[in-house]
């Protein structure tokens, strides 16, 4: 296994607050993504945190083997990461005097352990993408009608998590599976109403070998993690502008020629040189973190 991120400045932006980071430890590899809230105060020094934070967490689990524990990792691993990663962030906050603002920031991890534990958390809006040896790519995307994620940060404290379901508790949560080969994999969007709670889109997904009963079409051979940045490419200006949406965008960007190595920031080089050509460009700051397995 080996793993690779890339984070660029959107357009629109002066500050890039996505951030993006991936690697290695003994068998444990992971790639980790946080995207910042543009309309809160130093997300960009809290996002970068949070990754960092989540990667110690990461390499603490694992050297307490609790990442080799199948029960552990379907009823306890949610829970038991977001509080290590929390208490850590708010003393790290407190020490350097940040605002709670400042990890107002998504977070979407994905690690593999061995040969056969692959795992998906993500907290806040973005892609997770699944590709399978078979050839198949699975999009799981989550948007908020709101544009305002329950950030694992508004559980600092009472106040703002009260605050944030006060205002945006009955907005709804759009939770799609589609398939880089079809529009959709199913004719429904799963829609999260106003009768749950906004913090349900925390998703999460557990892959073991007993799942896959050894079908190498159903192998996976990457996870790619990507902000929604990805979903804000335009070309063009005023009424001639074409906008794409992220399944256009997404086969240009994850088309890894020689998955070793710094694979991820080659290819989003290239595509970054080919769009400078065609004129296109993206608004919102754009990362991807990626495991090739």
């Amino acid at each position: 296994m080996n793993a690779d991120a890339y984070f660029e400045i959107g357009a629109a932006h002066t500050v890039c607050e996505d951030y993006a980071i991936a690697g290695s430890y003994e068998d444990l590899t992971y790639a980790i993504l946080c995207d910042g809230c543009s309309s809160s105060q130093d997300t960009d020094v809290g996002a970068r945190i949070l990754a960092q934070v989540s990667q110690g967490v990461l390499k603490y689990l694992h050297n307490r083997k609790l990442l080799y524990n199948i029960e552990f990792l379907t009823e306890k691993f949610k829970e038991v990461f977001n509080e290590l990663v929390l208490n850590k962030c708010m003393e790290v906050r407190q020490t350097l005097r940040l605002p709670q603002s400042a990890f107002d920031a998504t977070l979407l991890v994905s690690f593999g352990v061995g040969k056969n534990i692959r795992v998906i958390t993500m907290r806040g809006d973005g892609f997770a993408l699944i590709k399978y040896k078979g050839g198949s790519t699975t999009v799981f995307s989550t948007e908020f009608a709101s544009n305002a994620p329950f950030y694992l940060s508004y559980e600092m404290s009472i106040e703002r998590k009260q605050a944030y379901e006060a205002e945006y508790g009955d907005a709804l949560v759009y939770v799609r599976e589609q398939s880089l080969e079809k529009e959709y994999l199913s004719d429904d969007i799963n829609t999260i109403n106003d009768a749950c709670t906004p913090w349900i889109a925390d998703r999460y997904w557990v892959f073991t070998p007993s799942i896959f009963d050894s079908d190498e079409d159903s192998d996976i051979s990457q996870i790619i993690l990507s902000s929604d940045g990805i979903d804000t490419y335009e070309q063009g200006y005023g009424a001639d502008r074409k906008q794409f949406k992220a399944l256009e965008i997404l086969p240009i960007c994850i088309d890894y020629k020689n998955p070793v190595g710094e694979f991820v920031q080659r290819r989003m080089k290239r595509v970054k040189k080919e769009n400078t050509v065609g004129d296109i460009i993206h608004q919102d700051d754009i990362s991807f973190a990626v495991i090739n397995f």
